[in-house]
């Protein structure tokens, strides 16, 4: 091989992402699963939902942790009512439960708070969510969501340093057998 090859090769394979673990490898898969099955159909955003009810339960538990990280880690509260606001309440439940399998007790006390923040205020969020799609004017539901809940419980969901991410992955590599049964 010439020096030339040798060092674009070289340069290749230290720019090159680095491998999934097995953890990351199943919980992709597991993502794939709820895409093939579930694409266009209704979501967490969707009044009634029944939150995959008819997937394992463990799967359940996944999407649920997804949907409540990304929302609350992308716009905090205000964007978790907005687009899980139509089954927040089985959302949360999973969510609980899974961050109490995963030996989460920050998570577990954060969605405690959400939950009472969520039964509290629901009759204002719809309110103010409906008058926000009526005037065209998401200031409404901006203003609602900046009441000063608090942002600390917030927190427990950004995962900046990679424990629930890293926890979730031991789990899924613990229970790996039951999760390929389950994607067949």
């Amino acid at each position: 091989m010439s020096g030339f090859l040798k060092k674009l090769f070289d340069r290749l394979r230290s720019t090159r992402t680095p491998r999934k673990t097995r953890g990351e490898q199943l919980e992709h898969r597991i993502g794939d699963w709820f895409e093939e099955r579930y694409q266009g159909k209704p979501g967490w955003n969707s009044m009634g939902f029944d939150g995959y009810a008819d997937a394992p339960h463990e799967f359940r538990i996944l999407n649920a942790h997804w949907a409540l990280e990304y929302n609350i880690g992308n716009g905090g509260w205000g964007q978790f009512l907005w687009n899980c606001r139509g089954a927040w309440r089985i959302l949360l439940w999973l969510a609980e439960q899974g961050y109490r399998e995963l030996d989460c007790p920050e998570q577990v006390r954060a969605v405690k708070k959400l939950k009472r923040l969520c039964q509290e205020n629901e009759a204002d969020c719809d309110k103010y969510q409906r008058l926000a799609v009526e005037k065209d004017d998401f200031s409404y539901f901006g203003a609602f969501c900046e009441r000063g809940y608090g942002k600390k419980w917030q927190s427990a969901f950004y995962d900046e340093h990679g424990e629930i991410r890293r926890k979730r992955h031991a789990w899924v590599v613990a229970n790996a057998s039951m999760i390929r049964r389950a994607l067949r």
